[in-house]
């Protein structure tokens, strides 16, 4: 269960925001909040992907299955595949808000930090963020 929940977390919430941040930035002038929202897509997407699987580890260490194929079969005969999902309102109640703003902040406060750097750059010249940059600025962030 850990390579399907790290590639749908990982991947949605870094190719989510680059597919929708074209076409959120082109109907809008406002930059900075429409990185929000794609933070918040983001979310969503990965979402139907991790909660199936963070209910099932959830009842194996409560005990209440013996594996994970019983907690499956379980599931399904009980409740159908609307089961899964079980509390995936409070999940995104309490992970979309937390997203929108690391991802958001992260990506506004990287934007300002490329100005910054910028700032005395000759034209034509353009300062490119480093990895110890972008390091700094996702700890700043509160990146995981």
């Amino acid at each position: 269960m850990i390579c399907p929940g790290l590639c749908g977390d990982y991947s949605s919430i870094f190719s989510v925001p680059s597919l929708t941040q074209s076409a959120a930035i082109k109907s809008t002038q406002n930059i900075p909040i429409a990185l929000f929202g794609c933070a918040a897509a983001a979310f969503i997407a990965s979402s139907f992907l991790l909660v199936p699987g963070e209910l099932i580890k959830q009842r194996l260490q409560t005990g209440q299955y013996s594996s994970m194929m019983d907690g499956v079969r379980s599931i399904m005969k009980n409740d159908g595949l609307p089961g899964f999902y079980c509390g995936y309102a409070a999940v995104c109640f309490r992970d979309v808000p937390y997203t929108m703003l690391e991802l958001g902040l992260y990506d506004n406060l990287k934007s300002a930090y490329c100005w910054w750097k910028n700032r005395g750059e000759k034209k034509g010249r353009r300062y490119e963020i480093s990895q110890q940059d972008e390091i700094l600025i996702g700890a700043i962030t509160g990146g995981e």
